[in-house]
């Protein structure tokens, strides 16, 4: 199951709770997490404390604040990342136990239709 969430504040430790109060109640392989306002460096301290054997990739290298990271529960799926920028990163989603494999993109776009139009 994917989910995509929102949410600001990322660095703060109730934030960190929340997100392992929402893997315990539901089954979700995939996670996209936009405008966390957490540093490139904390993605690691971050996601490694909270989602033991999970993987992330991020758009960091089109945004200093990275608006935008997926993770994975690597157990389930893998994620192949092949493209980001500023608004989005786009990848190849594959299901492990099954042949099942999908295109998946997660945007996030900038707060003006001008700096959307490159979507």
């Amino acid at each position: 199951m994917i989910v995509t969430w929102n949410v600001r504040g990322f660095n703060q430790e109730v934030k960190h709770k929340e997100l392992r109060l929402l893997l315990k109640m539901n089954k979700f392989n995939l996670i996209a997490i936009y405008e966390h306002r957490a540093r490139a460096d904390k993605a690691s301290f971050i996601i490694r404390k909270n989602m033991a054997g999970w993987n992330w990739c991020t758009n960091d290298n089109n945004n200093v604040r990275g608006r935008i990271w997926v993770i994975w529960n690597t157990n389930e799926v893998t994620f192949t990342k092949k493209e980001d920028a500023s608004q989005y990163i786009h990848g190849l989603v594959m299901i492990k136990h099954s042949n099942i494999q999908f295109q998946f993109t997660t945007i996030y776009g900038l707060h003006t239709i001008a700096n959307r139009l490159p979507l």
